[in-house]
């Protein structure tokens, strides 16, 4: 975040934060005058693993990674990679089986449910990316599975690369 979105992010932070202290209740009055759709984690699209949505999901990852994010593309999702596998988040929470495929995982007072074969976090984040959250890391690592295994095919290097694998045949020129 730089320049004048920043000043603007600041400024609705500072908004929002006014609203929380003086009337909360008020708060929650107008944000469901807004359709879920556009403000819900629940209902966002799972099936692209694009971040680039407006939320603060997206603002929080982006600053989250704001080194890598300069960095060559397989450098950066190398550093990213790492970073994820050792988010001290995933060490704080505590884990609770649940069945075969199940597990409850506490992060402070917030409880997430993970179901790590269909690769699902009821924090949504692991759907919303295919990156496995701290929440599925600290399942996956429970049942013996290596997270980097269950970070989605879309940022393998193969897949990188498919793109540039095909070769371009000239064209004619303008005159014909």
């Amino acid at each position: 975040m730089q320049g004048s979105f920043l000043d603007e992010y600041n400024r609705l932070e500072a908004y929002a934060k006014e609203i929380r202290m003086t009337n909360p209740e008020e708060a929650a009055k107008d944000l469901v005058k807004f359709p879920p759709q556009k403000w819900c984690r629940t209902y966002f699209d799972i099936v692209c693993k694009n971040q680039m949505v407006d939320n603060n999901f997206t603002e929080s990852f982006n600053s989250w990674i704001l080194v890598p994010r300069g960095k060559p593309i397989l450098k950066m999702l190398e550093e990213i990679r790492v970073k994820i596998m050792n988010s001290k988040i995933a060490n704080l929470c505590k884990l609770e089986f649940n069945g075969d495929l199940g597990f409850e995982v506490y992060e402070g007072e917030d409880r997430h449910i993970v179901n790590i074969v269909e690769k699902k976090c009821s924090c949504m984040s692991w759907q919303l990316t295919s990156i496995p959250c701290p929440h599925a890391i600290k399942a996956l690592r429970y049942k013996n599975i290596e997270p980097r295994d269950e970070i989605s095919w879309w940022y393998t290097k193969e897949t990188y690369l498919k793109p540039y694998g095909a070769k371009l045949l000239p064209m004619r020129g303008e005159q014909f």
